[in-house]
């Protein structure tokens, strides 16, 4: 997570711009986020380039990687690093690449994800999530509001996502990028080099819009949980359903939307009964 106390030079630009209010015009500096364009080079080939924050790249490599289905298993990297005078990630596996990637991928990750290596070996490396674990609805508020006061370049800014994951009702990490699949790549990046596997009380939670390609990272590292403060898309939530996710959208405050495995979340003394329907 970012310093809220001093945010660094790298990371935010002032520039004059001409602030409207009442029909009032001003001169005044807003802050922008500053985005960096990252080289991912696997076994000596470039297999994408990351755009995001100057925060946590080698984790976002990694957790890119792993999402991707690149990788199986962290084990599977005998070096990772970032080399900051070139500006790139070079990473050397144990084992040859994949065949069937494209000669050269032109790959940007923000907020709208473009091209994905995902779909060539989806069947093969991404199985429903199986979870008996159950969390009160309470903590799923509480850990929901944690983020959303957490972000000083959220607030400085409005320009960036936050992801987090929560172990046993407790947040162990934060990271923020301009995309919100590289904040949850981060924070997946982090857990591949921290804390893996996973345990069954692991929880995603994000800022951001859950598309289908958000719900495949839950999936993929086994997280059986995904809440954030905004809607899934309809696709989402199939996914969702077939692949053993609790889905929660609109957290905020002391409400929020259950989706999808509803049995995994405890509801308060006298609420109606929560089945597994969903």
């Amino acid at each position: 997570m970012i310093d809220c106390t001093a945010l660094s030079e790298n990371l935010i630009e002032e520039v004059e711009v001409y602030s409207f209010q009442d029909g009032l015009c001003n001169s005044c500096l807003a802050p922008l986020i500053c985005e960096k364009k990252t080289p991912l080079l696997v076994n000596g080939r470039e297999v994408a380039r990351l755009l995001a924050l100057d925060t946590e790249i080698e984790e976002l490599a990694l957790g890119f990687l792993f999402t991707e289905c690149l990788i199986d298993s962290p084990d599977e990297v005998r070096s990772l690093r970032l080399d900051r005078e070139k500006w790139l990630v070079e990473v050397e596996l144990t084992r040859p690449l994949a065949d069937g990637l494209p000669d050269h991928v032109e790959f940007f990750t923000n907020g709208g994800r473009g091209r994905t290596f995902l779909s060539r070996w989806f069947k093969e490396k991404v199985t429903a999530v199986k979870s008996d674990y159950q969390i009160d609805c309470r903590i799923i508020s509480s850990l929901m509001g944690q983020i959303q006061e957490s972000s000083a370049l959220f607030r400085s800014t409005g320009g960036v996502h936050t992801a987090a994951l929560a172990v046993d009702g407790a947040i162990i990490h934060f990271s923020e990028d301009i995309g919100r699949h590289n904040a949850l790549d981060k924070v997946i990046g982090h857990a591949l080099r921290n804390r893996w596997p996973l345990p069954e009380s692991a929880m995603l939670l994000s800022t951001g819009r859950i598309s289908s390609e958000t719900i495949v990272k839950a999936v993929r590292a086994g997280i059986a949980f995904l809440v954030s403060h905004s809607a899934p898309t309809l696709g989402a939530l199939h996914i969702a359903r077939a692949q053993g996710i609790t889905l929660v959208g609109f957290a905020r405050g002391r409400r929020f939307i259950l989706y999808s495995h509803a049995q995994r979340v405890k509801a308060a003394p006298g609420s109606i009964s929560v089945t597994d329907s969903l």
